[in-house]
């Protein structure tokens, strides 16, 4: 991220959504203390989960497989939209999909994020540095919710949360719902998806670091990549201006 962040506060370069699923790990926002850890590290480590401090705001919170996880990278300028109407904009994206499973999901009035009754079901923490969004969302489709009892996540008692396939009481999978959330986001902040694959977007980023030119308009490659089938380029257009944005699975 902090190289896509760098590129993108030097010269003008595609609005970027990634959406992938971690091995496990917890991650501390600016606000979380050693409080939210609620175990030593030897036994995290015998769970196999890694701890990092990250820039995002808010508190401590747990990713892992099961959870789609969406970093996104915009240019609020570019898409004239504040930092609280994107934050808006995803919780609105996660609760019209959730819809598509009958789940009636909202906003909480005194935290942010996507909830089913009492429990949160998904996590947003957005970061800003000149200007460029990162960090994102979490979903939790089917993680193993027992790793959250390892912190206070986002400052909550781990028993507050919840996934999809607690809620529904048969497995989900990130997959399912992860074409559904870009779809909503994208018609809500005017974007369009479509495809392109992990193995350029990393190539294009080489190649800016390197100085080397490439075209902004990055070519649609949704019949070429096998192996990312759900990576997809989307694009934004604003007059005779055309963007692109990547959202590599």
């Amino acid at each position: 991220m902090d190289s896509i962040v760098r590129i993108k506060r030097n010269k003008p370069w595609p609005e970027i959504l990634l959406l992938l699923e971690h091995p496990p790990v917890i991650t501390l926002g600016k606000r979380s203390t050693a409080e939210d850890i609620l175990y030593p590290d030897n036994i995290l480590k015998s769970k196999g989960i890694d701890v990092h401090n990250v820039e995002r705001g808010g508190l401590a919170t747990y990713h892992g497989p099961g959870q789609l996880v969406g970093y996104i990278l915009i240019d609020l300028k570019k898409i004239n939209m504040r930092q609280s109407q994107l934050v808006d904009h995803i919780e609105a994206a996660i609760i019209q999909s959730l819809l598509n499973y009958s789940i009636d999901a909202k906003r909480h009035r005194s935290h942010r994020g996507v909830w089913v009754g009492d429990h949160k079901i998904a996590s947003i923490g957005i970061a800003v540095r000149g200007g460029i969004t990162f960090h994102g969302f979490a979903l939790n489709c089917n993680p193993d919710l027992s790793h959250f009892d390892f912190i206070n996540p986002c400052g909550l008692n781990p028993g507050s949360m919840t996934s999809i396939t607690r809620v529904l009481g048969k497995p989900t999978s990130a997959d399912e719902i992860k074409n559904s959330i870009t779809a909503h986001l994208g018609t809500r902040i005017g974007i369009d998806f479509s495809s392109v694959s992990l193995n350029n977007l990393l190539t294009y980023i080489s190649k800016e670091q390197k100085g080397t030119h490439i075209s902004r308009h990055f070519e649609d490659e949704s019949n070429r990549i096998p192996e990312y089938p759900n990576n997809a380029i989307a694009t934004r257009r604003l007059g005779n201006d055309k963007r692109h944005c990547i959202y590599p699975a």
